[in-house]
C-alpha cells in the first residue's frame, strides 16, 4: 500500500486531488476533507490524503520571515517585500506551497508550563505558577493566589521550556492586568525581547 498523500489547502479553502493510479486531477472545496480521508477522482479507485493546513509565519522586526518547505524542509531567510502579490513560494526545490503571513508583533500561544515567582512588591513573596499563554513581550499565569496580587507588582518568574534542551528562562516582569484566577504579565528586560535566544525560537517556531 503506498503512503497517503499530502495535500495543502489553499488559500481559497480549496484543495486539489491528484489520482496516484490514473494522474487525474480535482479541485474540491476543504470542507469535502471533515471526517474522511479516503478519495477517487475519476476512476473508480480510492487513496488516502494527509490534509495540510498553510502555515503562518510571523514578520520578525526587520521584516523578515524564515520559510521551511514542508516539501523538502530547507529553509530560506527572506523579505516580506517578497510576498506583495504573491501567495505560493518555494525555498529550494521545485514544489510550491502556501504560507500566511502574520504581521503582529506580539505573537502569543496557549501552552501549559509549570514555574515559579518572586513576588519583590510584597516581601519577596514566593509561589508556584501555571503559564497559560506566553509571547516574547509577557504572558499570562494562573496561581492559588492571583487575587493577591496588584497592578505593578515586580516579579522575577522562572519556567522551563518543554523544548528539546529543557531550557530554563527567567524573566523579570510587572503585573499589567488581574482577573480571578490569572495574572497577566509585561517583560522589563529586553535581552530576550522578540526574536533573539531560546525563548524567541521557542515561540516563534517551536509552539503550534
Amino acid at each position: 500500500m503506498s503512503e497517503p498523500k499530502k495535500i495543502f489547502i489553499r488559500y481559497d479553502n480549496t484543495a486539489l486531488l491528484e489520482c496516484p493510479y490514473c494522474n487525474e486531477q480535482r479541485k474540491v472545496d476543504a470542507d469535502l476533507f471533515r471526517g474522511q480521508n479516503r478519495f477517487s477522482v475519476k476512476c473508480c479507485k480510492t487513496f488516502d490524503v494527509i490534509i495540510k493546513e498553510p502555515k503562518k509565519i510571523y514578520v520578525r522586526p526587520d521584516n523578515t520571515v524564515v520559510l521551511t518547505c514542508p516539501h523538502c524542509d530547507q529553509q530560506r531567510e527572506v523579505h516580506v517585500d517578497m510576498f506583495r502579490g504573491k501567495r505560493r513560494v518555494n525555498v529550494k526545490c521545485c514544489n510550491s506551497f502556501q504560507v500566511f503571513v502574520e504581521f503582529r508583533k506580539r505573537v502569543r500561544k496557549r501552552i501549559q508550563l509549570q514555574g515559579s515567582y518572586i513576588n519583590h512588591s510584597q516581601n519577596d513573596w514566593v509561589g508556584e505558577l501555571t503559564i497559560e499563554d506566553l509571547s516574547l513581550t509577557g504572558l499570562l499565569f494562573t496561581c492559588s493566589f492571583a487575587h493577591l496580587f496588584q497592578l505593578n507588582d515586580e516579579l522575577t518568574i522562572e519556567f522551563m521550556l518543554d523544548d528539546e534542551y529543557q531550557t530554563v528562562i527567567r524573566k523579570e516582569a510587572i503585573v499589567r492586568n488581574i482577573r480571578k484566577n490569572s495574572v497577566g504579565c509585561e517583560f522589563t528586560d529586553d535581552n530576550e525581547l522578540y526574536f533573539t535566544g531560546p525563548l524567541g525560537y521557542y515561540v516563534m517556531y517551536v509552539l503550534p
